[in-house]
């Protein structure tokens, strides 16, 4: 009799290939679904991430620029209406408006307070508009979730304020100057982190003179005096009187001999709580006054993170006669209120403009400051070169774009993602 052949084991092993092949079938979709969705969902998460940042940069520089929270909300609104995560537009999850000191070691952002300089940020698509994976619902998984935060904030800012008090200046002119530096000067204090700090140099002929040291704008108290002091300036003042310093008259100026007399008709002249200019200390410096700010930031030490200087003039450089500050040893007149610096006389033309870019580069080079130049009816070939790092030179015919002008240039001061 013929042996029989075992078909049925044959049969038997046949199934078990199928079973084989269903399972590695399933492995290579597994694993194709985890070799796209992987990647599919790492690139939603950059997508959110990015939206975040935007987000939060867009709100801060609105409120930097309006100072007004609501208007700040809805730019970073607008802004993630207006982008997608995965072909979605995302959601906000949340935004709060508060503080981030950078001068610390590990820095936080606090929400709150009366003066944000800081947006928290988070937003994602997560619950019902989360994200569909593309191939993972073979294996069980639907969708995924995506979350990002970021905090963007305003670098605590150093700034030096250089400002030109000749009595070249009208008083209509000056006063809108000295306007414009207060309206930077509020619009610094509206978002003042505690790193945040003001000086004020002003300069006449070849003096400057420190009027604020290095002063906080965290501190309310200490900027209320601030800005007090700074609503009351006045160019340098002349022998003479001004019965009215804020009508934008000019001053009566004594004649006939007497122009140097600060006697009479009142004691210290028009302006008495300025320095004084004797009638020979002709010609306009800017250099004295760029090199006080360099002795600032020499002798400071606070820890900002950006530093600035602002030179705000109403007149072309001028040269400085040999003959300047004859009549204030005469005199022998010292202005003690404030510390001063005594610039060249006999000093050229070519050598203040000289003198006023080498300035400029030393704080560059020296402390990292970028310097801006505010020309108000003014147009030296000087004031370009003496602007420097992120700073430029703006000239206008109008001082009554002072306040335009300044505001701009403190809502540019840089801000950062910095978490």
């Amino acid at each position: 009799m013929k042996p029989v052949l075992a078909a049925p084991a044959r049969r038997a092993r046949r199934g078990n290939y199928v079973m084989l092949l269903a399972a590695a079938v399933t492995v290579a979709l597994g694993l194709g679904a985890f070799a796209i969705d992987i990647p599919y969902r790492l690139m939603s998460q950059g997508q959110a991430q990015g939206v975040a940042d935007a987000a939060a940069h867009a709100a801060l520089v609105t409120l930097r620029r309006s100072g007004d929270v609501d208007a700040a909300a809805s730019a970073a609104q607008t802004l993630v209406a207006t982008n997608g995560v995965a072909g979605v537009t995302p959601d906000v999850l949340d935004m709060q408006f508060g503080s981030w000191d950078d001068t610390q070691a590990v820095p936080v952002f606090t929400e709150g307070g009366s003066h944000p300089n800081a947006v928290s940020m988070q937003v994602g698509r997560t619950d019902g508009s989360a994200v569909d994976y593309l191939f993972s619902k073979i294996i069980g998984y639907t969708t995924f979730d995506v979350s990002c935060h970021s905090v963007a904030a305003s670098r605590s800012a150093q700034v030096a304020f250089v400002l030109d008090v000749s009595p070249s200046w009208t008083q209509a002119d000056f006063i809108a100057a000295r306007d414009g530096m207060v309206a930077a000067f509020d619009k610094l204090a509206a978002s003042a982190s505690p790193g945040d700090v003001v000086s004020l140099t002003v300069y006449n002929s070849r003096y400057a003179w420190t009027v604020t040291p290095w002063t906080s704008l965290a501190d309310a108290t200490d900027a209320a005096t601030v800005r007090a002091q700074w609503a009351a300036l006045n160019v340098a003042s002349r022998a003479g009187e001004d019965t009215d310093a804020t009508d934008a008259v000019e001053c009566n100026y004594n004649t006939g001999g007497s122009e140097d007399d600060f006697s009479a008709p009142v004691a210290g002249g028009c302006y008495p709580d300025m320095p004084r200019a004797y009638v020979d200390e002709a010609g306009a410096d800017p250099s004295v006054g760029l090199r006080n700010a360099e002795a600032l930031y020499s002798a400071s030490s606070a820890t900002s993170r950006f530093r600035a200087v602002v030179l705000i003039t109403g007149h072309n450089p001028e040269a400085v006669p040999a003959a300047s500050g004859t009549q204030r040893t005469a005199d022998s007149y010292s202005e003690t209120r404030w510390p001063e610096l005594v610039g060249d006389a006999d000093h050229a033309l070519a050598a203040i403009r000289n003198d006023s870019i080498s300035s400029a580069g030393r704080l560059r080079s020296s402390w990292s400051a970028h310097t801006w130049v505010v020309a108000l009816n003014a147009d030296d070939v000087m004031f370009a070169s003496t602007a420097q790092g992120d700073g430029y030179a703006v000239q206008s015919s109008s001082a009554s774009d002072a306040s335009r002008i300044l505001r701009e240039i403190v809502a540019e001061l840089p801000i950062a993602v910095v978490e």
